[in-house]
């Protein structure tokens, strides 16, 4: 959005009286996103728009700040406007607040349905943190989780957490880095329509100093383990 925003605004700076532009300076940004806006307002930038976009989607949205969401509720005038969010990962504030789904959202744009047929979902380091905090997402959204970590006493607590709420889930202990039994066990699981890599593996030293099989395996963590 913000670059977007700038690069309308600084198209036409006469008539988005955004003028010179100090991208180092924030207060300088304060007046990106009217000047953009303000903008799209014409007839001349709408029909611009039109004819070179088919519509435009936002993903993230739980993160934009006030001046962003009137930005995009003027572009929703000339496009058709998606977004995408979840209130539960609204974790940024800019400085001008971020917008508020039963504000700002839900009264201009209509949630799409919630899907009737059962999604499966893979979750790597679901065993605490943030992989445990997205299985109970997944499954509370309905997905089937599957999850998968390391250590079976945490994997097993994630699972005992899920069905005290009925939520559809399974364990799968096992070792992300070790890429033939990780190959394996997708083979054996089937389809998966949701994967979240949440699992990792580092080393606490300067980059220039990582070698090959330290690198390979850090890749292999994240990368590799559930490409199938």
């Amino acid at each position: 959005i913000s670059g977007f925003a700038l690069g309308l605004a600084s198209a036409y700076p006469t008539r988005s009286g955004l003028g010179q532009f100090d991208p180092v300076a924030e207060r300088t940004w304060d007046a990106v996103y009217p000047a953009a806006t303000l903008l799209i307002g014409l007839r001349a930038i709408g029909e611009y728009l039109l004819a070179r976009y088919r519509g435009v989607f936002v993903d993230e949205y739980q993160d934009c700040s006030v001046p962003q969401h009137e930005l995009v509720m003027r572009l929703a005038d000339v496009l058709p406007c998606r977004l995408a969010l979840d209130p539960l990962q609204a974790i940024f504030d800019f400085g001008g607040g971020v917008v508020d789904v039963d504000t700002h959202i839900a009264p201009e744009f209509t949630r799409l349905p919630d899907l009737e047929t059962r999604r499966r979902a893979l979750v790597t380091g679901a065993g605490s943190g943030l992989g445990r905090a997205a299985a109970m997402g997944l499954g509370a959204a309905g997905a089937h989780v599957v999850l998968i970590g390391r250590r079976r006493v945490a994997l097993s607590e994630t699972e005992a957490a899920m069905r005290e709420r009925a939520l559809s889930v399974v364990a799968h202990p096992a070792d992300v880095t070790k890429v033939s039994e990780m190959e394996a066990m997708v083979e054996a699981l089937g389809p998966i329509d949701i994967l979240v890599n949440n699992a990792d593996t580092s080393d606490r030293q300067r980059w220039l100093d990582v070698d090959a099989t330290t690198g390979r395996r850090c890749w292999n963590s994240t990368s590799r383990p559930c490409s199938g």
